[in-house]
């Protein structure tokens, strides 16, 4: 999603599309974009931490390259790999698609 996008939903969520304004229009409309901005963010983490085995996840590389990594990926595969190229931050995919699709991302893997 797009900054312009949340600013669009923002002004129609608080109302200043219509031409409202006033403290209560403007504080609305800023916590409006802080918390869609929150949950854009808050989906990732850093790339030195270890993701939980049996999520499919999303990588992205210092390089900016991304790759989608698989739910068998273990400790030490996650660790080679961080090693040949840095890890800027991963996300699990089900924490990146709407709450209310039914996920086929997880996966249960007995050790």
């Amino acid at each position: 999603m797009k900054e312009e996008d949340i600013e669009k939903a923002a002004a129609k969520y608080s109302g200043k599309a219509l031409g409202y304004n006033g403290a209560p229009v403007i504080a609305m409309h800023e916590a409006f974009r802080d918390g869609a901005n929150w949950r854009i963010n808050s989906a990732w983490n850093e790339g030195k931490v270890f993701p939980a085995k049996g999520n499919i996840i999303l990588i992205e590389f210092e390089s900016g390259a991304i790759l989608i990594g698989g739910p068998c990926m273990s400790e030490k595969g996650y660790n080679d790999l961080c090693g040949k190229m840095p890890v800027k931050r991963w996300a699990y995919i089900d924490d990146l698609l709407p709450k209310n699709e039914i996920s086929m991302m997880r996966v249960n893997i007995t050790t």
